[in-house]
């Protein structure tokens, strides 16, 4: 009798679960559509009320606003420059970068921008992220200016844009500190670079890149050219037991290693040193030496010099790995080890997220080209061909391409169609805003008026 009864009742059971099923998508999506409208509403209002020129409703965050290194925190930064004054003298290898590229030509050692550990100035290194050291395409001082940046303008706009569509953790927030200004919004400066990562932490996060990381209990990234480490810093700030490696050029290198110190100081700060020789008064509390010691760190920042990256092949499995525009800079010989070095430490597990541009006339060569050779480039959505073609457009600042050699990028868009991440990809749309703030070269007068000695 039972048996029959729910042969009687399983047909119903199923039509109002499918029912049911087919409610809750509905709810979803209406929700999901007034998420987008509220987000929008948010903008409009802005653009309306505020972001004009009669009214602006944001303040900046000035030099005058930037918090100073303590003592105590000054102490510790003169400790790395001891490490890095003592690397960059070190004879058992040639720490001076080749030549070739857009970049590495001008990254010696010679330069003031990347002698700044040889210095040890405090002034210097409290207004170090506004320097002409390339790591940014536009004049961070500009936005001390009153009369250069009148108003908040198309890169903030879009920024708010962007961070309001993502988890609040995942919203770069770069303290007021070492120079950085820009717009205040929520209490953090704003400025064209903060809305250029932001689009970046937009993309890791559609191509569920964040949501692999989020998974993973210690995740290892290294970030191949960090510059001053902005992006490291949401990433570290974002998954507490993370352990951030840093490859870079020598003069670079120093900028994230201090920047990571101060601003992270709850986490497990070395240098990578290998079996160099070093004089005996460094401070051995910020070194290590073992790459096999170095791989298995828990919540952690690394920094590795470019030319001992080849001591950790065999030793470290990255989750993801990243570069945004250095690749295209370097000389095509850098490109090459670096991506044979990437096809052993991401084998396992690990995913390359990379940005970069074409510039055949300065450097002659593709990087898609050179890291084809050794790593597999992977769809963002395979499933889902038609967001790759409407959405990919709207990343700004160059294609984004993921890479891999292992299963990994097959999972990594389960649940993509979500509520978040359709309001993320609305976010990435600028409706009918355009640019409005040119930068110029003349904008750079001053912090040469600052600092004359920076002049090249």
């Amino acid at each position: 009798m039972k048996t029959k009864i729910k042969e009687i009742l399983k047909k119903p059971i199923y039509i109002l679960n499918k029912l049911i099923k087919k409610l809750i998508d509905i709810w979803n999506k209406q929700i999901c559509i007034l998420k987008i409208k509220i987000n929008n509403g948010r903008v409009s209002f802005a653009k309306l009320f505020y972001l004009n020129d009669k009214n602006s409703y944001l303040n900046k965050i000035k030099l005058a606003n930037n918090k100073p290194l303590t003592d105590a925190e000054f102490s510790k930064v003169e400790k790395i420059c001891d490490i890095f004054i003592a690397l960059s003298h070190s004879k058992s290898t040639n720490v001076t970068p080749p030549d070739g590229g857009l970049f590495w030509s001008a990254a010696k050692k010679e330069n003031w921008c990347f002698n700044l550990y040889n210095r040890k100035s405090r002034r210097e290194i409290d207004h170090s992220f506004l320097f002409h050291n390339r790591f940014r395409d536009f004049p961070s001082i500009a936005y001390e200016s009153d009369i250069h940046t009148t108003r908040a303008d198309f890169w903030v706009r879009r920024y708010i844009r962007l961070q309001n569509a993502m988890p609040k953790k995942w919203r770069v927030k770069i303290p007021a500190r070492f120079g950085e200004i820009g717009w205040n919004v929520k209490g953090y400066p704003v400025n064209r670079l903060t809305s250029i990562n932001q689009e970046r932490l937009s993309a890791l996060y559609l191509s569920g890149v964040i949501r692999y990381l989020e998974k993973q209990s210690n995740p290892k990234i290294m970030e191949i050219g960090a510059g001053s480490g902005e992006l490291g810093y949401v990433l570290c700030k974002a998954l507490p037991k993370s352990t951030w490696y840093d490859c870079d050029l020598l003069g670079s290198l120093f900028y994230s290693a201090i920047h990571m110190l101060v601003l992270l100081p709850m986490k497990k700060h070395l240098i990578y040193v290998g079996d160099l020789d070093l004089p005996e008064n460094i401070d051995e509390s910020y070194i290590i030496r073992s790459a096999a010691e170095a791989a298995q760190l828990k919540d952690a920042i690394v920094s590795i010099p470019n030319f001992l990256i080849q001591d950790f092949v065999g030793h470290l499995q990255l989750h993801l790995a990243y570069n945004t525009y250095s690749f295209a800079e370097m000389p095509r010989s850098a490109v090459e080890e670096y991506a044979d070095v990437l096809g052993n430490l991401l084998q396992d597990h690990g995913v390359l997220f990379e940005q970069n541009g074409y510039f055949p006339t300065e450097c002659g060569h593709s990087v898609v080209d050179i890291l084809s050779q050794k790593l597999t480039i992977q769809k963002w959505f395979a499933n889902y061909p038609d967001i790759e073609q409407r959405y990919l457009k709207y990343i700004l600042n160059g294609e984004i391409r993921l890479w891999s050699n292992n299963s990994i990028t097959n999972n990594l868009h389960a649940g993509l169609l979500s509520l978040k991440t359709e309001l993320i990809f609305d976010s990435l749309l600028n409706k009918d805003d355009v640019e409005d703030l040119k930068f110029s070269p003349e904008m750079w007068g001053d912090l040469w008026d600052m600092f004359p000695e920076s002049i090249e």
